[in-house]
């Protein structure tokens, strides 16, 4: 038989079980709310140091929303925030500028924030990096240039070189060609030395379509990288490329060998007498050139070029 007392202590013991439930569950959704006020907190911080570095909220509001999508705990989205912090405070203000413009301009916050792109724009450093983020905004080819294709290729022809290919790209605008596997192939085969006067060519005279031909491509492999670097050279000096790209030259420079094609290029660099030195008195069968001992060849433009001999290239 239930007494009244006991009774009444089950009912006291009820009642003080429903609190604690409520407290537990209270204690939860307060430590829940602290969570979400320390996350808040952090993006707020992350936030204001962004800012910091560029000074546009709707491109970190970019950046922010977009890694809150991205990433489900609280720890990822801190470690790429901070990622993305530690590196835009580590290259040039003038760096970071235009990195946060490219993501503001083309939206491509994925691809411009992902571990790949900045691990590459750290890599090629301070030199390099402007150029790179350069060609990208005034492109807008996020894919082509963010490849592993692009950054495999710029990282194996060094920082340098890299720069000049990044310019050549913004200058020209000419993604699709300046990306091809072909293109980067002969680049490559080239040597950095040679592929950066290449480069600097293509930049100077925008003349991509010219200096990419299977003609002048073939002609710089036969002359081999010291020769073609000064060929290229040449180009970027004097701005001839139609007179310097023409077969009568590319043919006559074959004739006489890399060694005094070397000369040769050589002697226009220096004296910028393109249409002297493209004249059929120099190339043809019948000219003066031609009339002289090919061992005298190399002798005589090594004189117009103005000087006494070669140490080394």
């Amino acid at each position: 038989m239930v007494t009244k007392n006991a009774t009444r202590n089950n009912k006291i013991g009820l009642r003080k079980e429903k609190p604690s439930q409520d407290v537990a569950t209270k204690k939860i959704a307060a430590r829940q709310k602290n969570t979400n006020t320390i996350q808040k907190w952090i993006n707020k911080q992350a936030k204001e140091r962004l800012l910091d570095v560029w000074h546009s909220k709707k491109t970190i509001d970019l950046i922010v929303s977009h890694i809150e999508k991205e990433y489900k705990s609280d720890n990822e989205k801190n470690e790429n925030l901070s990622r993305i912090i530690s590196f835009a405070t580590s290259i040039a203000p003038a760096a970071a500028y235009i990195y946060f413009e490219d993501i503001g301009t083309t939206k491509a916050v994925r691809e411009l924030t992902s571990k790949k792109v900045l691990e590459f724009a750290e890599l090629i450093g301070s030199f390099g990096v402007i150029s790179y983020f350069h060609s990208i905004y005034s492109t807008k080819a996020v894919k082509e240039l963010t490849s592993e294709r692009v950054l495999e290729f710029a990282t194996s022809i060094g920082v340098v070189t890299a720069k000049s290919y990044f310019e050549a790209i913004a200058t020209t605008k000419a993604v699709r060609e300046l990306t091809s596997p072909k293109f980067l192939e002969f680049a490559k085969s080239m040597g950095p030395n040679t592929a950066s006067r290449y480069f600097h060519a293509i930049d100077s005279t925008e003349a991509v379509k010219g200096l990419m031909s299977a003609e002048v491509l073939e002609f710089a492999k036969s002359m081999g990288p010291t020769t073609a670097s000064r060929y290229f050279h040449a180009i970027d000096s004097t701005k001839a490329v139609e007179q310097l790209t023409d077969e009568r030259v590319i043919e006559f420079a074959e004739s006489i060998g890399p060694t005094t094609a070397l000369a040769y290029f050589d002697a226009i660099l220096n004296t910028k007498e393109v249409e002297e030195l493209t004249s059929p008195e120099v190339l043809e069968d019948s000219g003066f050139v031609k009339s002289i001992k090919p061992s005298n060849v190399y002798d005589y433009f090594l004189s117009v070029a103005g000087r006494s001999e070669y140490w080394s290239y």
